[in-house]
């Protein structure tokens, strides 16, 4: 580090190999120099390697994105636990403003839901008001499976871990029947 600005040592040497030592000889003369040659070179590659480095991470991302995401480019929806909890978020507050009947959600509560989590991925979720309700319907499936086991004897819902437990044998009963 010299002046406050850093540098690399490869920078360093291609500049030193530039001065013209025998109109340098004062070594501090010619490091001061390198560090302004250096600067002065950063900040010349500066804007085309930030915009080198600004395309390769956004294809980088999308790439990852694509791949890693809860939600890439896939036909069918793929609702994870963050996501769960963020629809049944959604889904209280659009009964709270009387969005849900007798028979169930109305249509603009789901059409809602699928644009609200869209925006809060800033685009990322593929969401529509079908894979909202087709989520709401499974996960209506998993709650009733859940409150059987609890009403069955031996189960007991473990607040800590979020899940049903039993003993091992009664699993392996449970499991035999046809539940």
């Amino acid at each position: 580090m010299n002046g406050g600005h850093t540098f690399d040592e490869e920078l360093l040497e291609d500049h030193l190999d530039d001065v013209n030592l025998n109109e340098e000889n004062d070594l501090n003369s010619a490091l001061a120099s390198a560090d302004e040659v250096g600067t002065s070179r950063m900040c010349r590659f500066s804007q085309r390697e930030k915009d080198e480095w600004s395309r390769f991470r956004e294809n980088l991302k999308g790439k990852l994105w694509n791949e890693f995401s809860p939600m890439s480019t896939k036909k069918n929806s793929v609702f994870n636990a963050i996501m769960d909890d963020e629809m049944l978020t959604l889904l209280q507050e659009q009964t709270e403003m009387g969005k849900k009947g007798d028979r169930g959600f109305k249509e603009e509560a789901y059409n809602a839901i699928a644009s609200a989590m869209i925006e809060s991925s800033n685009g990322a979720y593929v969401m529509t008001s079908s894979s909202v309700k087709n989520r709401y319907k499974h996960l209506k499936q998993l709650y009733y499976a859940m409150k059987e086991m609890v009403n069955a004897s031996g189960f007991r819902y473990d607040p800590v871990s979020k899940r049903v437990v039993a003993d091992e044998a009664l699993w392996s009963t449970w499991l035999e029947q046809d539940h």
